[in-house]
């Protein structure tokens, strides 16, 4: 039975780093790295005429539009990519700039916290309907959070970090992130993630004053999202993670995994530990597909996984990417899917998902329109 003495609030997560990385350099006609995107940003002269500033700078933007969970410019930095790209030497120096993503991400939180733009904290909740800002009323369905891995204590208000680590298709840049469809071992995805999650680890204590979480992200099959499980269970037993899926709709995976029976198995697989001492798997949900697919998305996870676990959702902007033309089309869908901020955040928090946020083609803009929309949903909740 669901406890209503405490309900959670919804906390925002920031936007697409690497599409508002893309922007910034747009007026200096620089374009980001053909296969390493974004990572390329971390090597000294991968990116002619950048510095890692404008990494902070990014991290800075979407501080002040109000997020309480900024992502790592980490999603396509492995070892793999930087050595494939001549970029790395070896794979010492691969890992090296691997650890630069949550030094820069953490020292960016560090700066915005002394400058006093510290984020709002919790409040208690109120059991009644409230305005999705187009008139209806909605029934918030909204679990006990008394023990979640995301702290909404009144007295915290220090953004977390997610340290990003994309899944293995990232690093080929074919396309295959959105299919599962490796030609590799299983064995070949595990050590891929091994190298990448040696690094953050080892570098996890360097930052021990921040707030951290690993952030799987996009990840298109339970296959390589139990291979995480395993790989977190067995070698990284100390660390929190949450492992978000690719949709290709909204009970479906990438691969085209019920993803509910995902959930389940990840479930099962997973040790129980997590539950009393906040390591381990932490939260699970959706990221980088149609907002429509995420709101449907977020009601299957949240029927399943357990009311300590966080649910989240960061969506697309709703615009179409034209894989011939190579761009995104203008038309955001208005009805019935209506994926204004308002309505997303709305939809997706009445379904049950405790952090919102967006992906590609969400920017530091679009979230300020989020943080709107989370103030007014979190209006419930003070007494």
């Amino acid at each position: 039975m669901t406890d209503t003495s405490r309900r959670r609030i919804v906390l925002l997560l920031d936007g697409g780093l690497s599409e508002t990385l893309q922007s910034m350099l747009n007026p200096s006609n620089i374009s980001l790295h053909p296969t390493l995107w974004s990572a390329a940003l971390l090597v000294p002269g991968g990116i002619p005429g950048t510095t890692t500033d404008i990494i902070t700078s990014a991290h800075d933007r979407f501080l002040k539009a109000g997020c309480d969970i900024i992502t790592t410019v980490g999603y396509q930095a492995t070892v793999a990519g930087f050595m494939a790209s001549g970029l790395a030497a070896t794979q010492e120096q691969a890992m090296d700039f691997i650890c630069r993503a949550p030094q820069i991400a953490v020292a960016a939180v560090n700066a915005h916290v002394a400058r006093g733009q510290n984020i709002a904290g919790d409040v208690m909740a109120k059991n009644e309907p409230i305005s999705t800002g187009s008139g209806a009323s909605i029934q918030p369905r909204v679990r006990a959070s008394t023990s979640m891995f995301f702290d909404r204590s009144a007295n915290v208000t220090v953004p977390v970090v997610a340290l990003s680590v994309g899944p293995y298709g990232a690093h080929l840049a074919d396309g295959s992130e959105y299919t599962g469809k490796y030609a590799c071992a299983v064995e070949a995805i595990r050590g891929h993630h091994f190298q990448t999650l040696t690094a953050l680890t080892q570098v996890w204590q360097q930052t021990d004053s921040a707030r951290k979480v690993l952030a799987f992200e996009t990840i298109p099959s339970l296959e390589e999202a139990l291979v995480i499980v395993n790989l977190m269970s067995t070698d990284f037993a100390d660390f929190p993670y949450w492992i978000s899926f690719q949709c290709r709709s909204g009970s479906q995976t990438a691969a085209g995994d019920s993803l509910s029976a995902a959930c389940a198995s990840i479930l099962k697989a997973m040790s129980s530990e997590s539950v009393y001492n906040h390591h381990g798997l932490v939260g699970l949900g959706v990221n980088c597909c149609d907002p429509e697919h995420a709101i449907e998305a977020v009601g299957d996870i949240s029927a399943t996984v357990p009311s300590w676990m966080e649910v989240l959702a960061y969506p697309n902007s709703g615009e179409t990417w034209d894989a011939v033309r190579k761009n995104w089309t203008k038309d955001i869908k208005s009805s019935p899917g209506d994926v204004s901020g308002d309505n997303v955040v709305h939809a997706c928090a009445a379904n049950g998902a405790t952090v919102v946020g967006g992906c590609c083609r969400v920017g530091p803009e679009r979230c300020e329109e989020f943080r709107r929309a989370v103030d007014a949903w979190n209006l419930q909740f003070q007494q």
